[in-house]
């Protein structure tokens, strides 16, 4: 035993063995030793099983052994694949007549969909190529219910292989309720973002008659008609015009992310000068500055990104210091955080957002200044919905102190492979 179990010299992967051990002072008792030697790459494991033994038990084949003694289902196979034993453990969980299988092919004990796979996982553990790991499979028990145990396995020895198991079916089952609810929410949100789509899409030309016949009479009566009826009409028209723009953005967010289309490599430099090129009007009418570092290459949807950045430059525009030109700078680094990201910061120096607000205003129709500013509520849920797209999440940086003037809005997106 010195050789593999003290100096680490294995001339075979398996031993097997009585060994003498002192209990006391005065008294030797006998166990049956088994040991099984394994080396993955770097990692070499030793599986050391000790038996006790009774001395009426010492010409016994030592799994009669192991399976007397073990508290958990377990079964002992030949080589062959044969059922030789099985503990009581095991013959309670699935009734008495599981001993009637011993002597014929252990994967009887399964169900019959999962036994193909049974006898392929157990047999590679047979011929040395199983690695160490559980394999999960079904038994019935006694009251003809499905339960799920995990099998352990070590061997062979002396030309038998022992696996023990442990009940799973609550987890397992767990797992099976989380997938189907995860499914169900799925379909949900696809549902409810084709309604979306459906009804903002299916909108666009009913509004879009109201939006004409309206203005075709405030150019026909104004001033025709009294101040009262000109204010209605006006109230009619900047209605229309105001629906017109929150269908149009509810119909965006619907359509962001539903496309199949696959990642390609984009230049974050190139998709900031698109978004900063759509805005160019409102730029230099409010004389804002926009600054950067030189910005990564990532995988991501070119279109997806650019009204990413354009929300987000349109908004420190928009909610600009009466009287101070607006200035955004944008800055890039690694995430910290998660290996393979990339972390940006959009910062203004504009009316800022208190952090009490910091998760509110991702919501869908949430606004902070509905009478100061106009707006639909959405800019910043699909701000939210293409960072999550690309895998990454979008922030309030709420440690910036409410005496600096100005928001912070962080996101990560990952980075190229």
């Amino acid at each position: 035993m010195r050789a593999p179990l003290i100096e680490n010299r294995w001339q075979d992967k398996r031993i097997g063995t009585m060994v003498d051990l002192r209990t006391s002072a005065d008294q030797m008792q006998r166990f049956y030793l088994m040991a099984q030697h394994r080396a993955e790459e770097e990692a070499e494991t030793v599986t050391v099983l000790l038996l006790e033994t009774a001395p009426q038990q010492e010409l016994c084949h030592p799994f009669e052994t192991y399976l007397h003694h073990t508290p958990e289902p377990s079964i002992a196979l030949d080589t062959n694949g044969i059922l030789r034993g099985l503990s009581p453990a095991l013959a309670e969980l699935a009734g008495k007549q599981v001993y009637d299988l011993i002597g014929k092919p252990f994967e009887a004990l399964f169900l019959p969909e999962d036994r193909e796979m049974v006898r392929a996982s157990f047999m590679d553990q047979a011929s040395g190529e199983f690695q160490e790991s559980e394999l999960v499979f079904r038994i019935l028990d006694q009251r003809g219910e499905n339960r799920w145990l995990a099998w352990h396995g070590i061997g062979p020895f002396e030309g038998m292989t022992f696996s023990s198991a442990r009940d799973v079916t609550q987890f397992v089952e767990n797992a099976n309720k989380l997938r189907d609810t995860l499914d169900q929410l799925k379909r949900t949100n696809e549902d409810l973002e084709q309604f979306a789509y459906v009804a903002s899409h299916d909108l666009q030309q009913p509004l879009r008659m109201v939006a004409s016949y309206t203005q075709l009479l405030k150019r026909r009566y104004g001033g025709s008609l009294d101040q009262e009826a000109d204010e209605y009409i006006d109230y009619a028209v900047d209605g229309a015009k105001r629906m017109h723009k929150l269908i149009s953005h509810l119909l965006e967010y619907a359509k962001t992310g539903s496309s199949d289309d696959e990642m390609t490599q984009i230049d974050c430099n190139q998709v900031l000068n698109e978004a900063q090129a759509d805005l160019k009007a409102i730029i230099v009418q409010e004389q804002a500055t926009i600054t950067h570092n030189d910005l990564p290459v990532i995988n991501g949807d070119r279109i997806s990104l650019s009204r990413l950045f354009q929300n987000l430059l349109s908004n420190a525009i928009k909610y600009r210091r009466p009287g101070v030109p607006p200035h955004i700078d944008i800055r890039v680094i690694p995430d910290p955080e998660t290996a393979g990201f990339w972390r940006f910061s959009v910062r203004d120096n504009g009316i800022g957002i208190h952090p009490e607000h910091a998760q509110r205003i991702f919501r869908l129709f949430q606004r902070l200044h509905k009478d100061e500013f106009s707006g639909t509520g959405l800019g910043l849920s699909l701000c939210r919905k293409i960072a999550e797209q690309h895998g990454g999440r979008i922030w309030l940086d709420t440690s910036r102190p409410i005496t600096d003037p100005g928001a912070t809005f962080i996101f990560t997106l990952r980075g190229t492979p």
